[in-house]
């Protein structure tokens, strides 16, 4: 998976074959980690890279990680592609102090 900022709103992609895309299609409700930074919110799937109504995805995305794009357009625009975007609606962001060194 890969993200973006768009505003407050998270923009990423994924595989529909996917863990968590097939978990985003049963519940909205989702959350995503990274390091110590976890993201509560509200997902709305927004089908294909390609599709018109996401071409503020793929200009945030060749803006943002011009290298990163170049990789990843040719499995964008594959036939039968099962690239899916989607964005999150931050209901809650979270920071966590990780314990230092030596302390338990």
């Amino acid at each position: 998976m890969k993200s973006g900022v768009d505003g407050l709103n998270l923009c990423g992609f994924t595989g529909s074959s996917s863990r968590k895309y097939k978990q985003m299609q049963v519940n909205k409700s989702v959350a995503f980690a990274l390091n110590n930074i976890q993201i509560e919110g509200l997902v709305i799937m927004k089908g294909s890279p390609l599709a018109p109504e996401n071409v503020r995805f793929i200009e945030l995305f060749q803006e943002k990680w011009p290298e990163i794009y170049q990789f990843w357009r040719k499995w964008f625009e594959a036939p039968n592609s099962g690239a899916r975007v989607f964005t999150l609606k931050p209901r809650r962001i979270g920071v966590y102090n990780a314990p230092r060194a030596g302390l338990s």
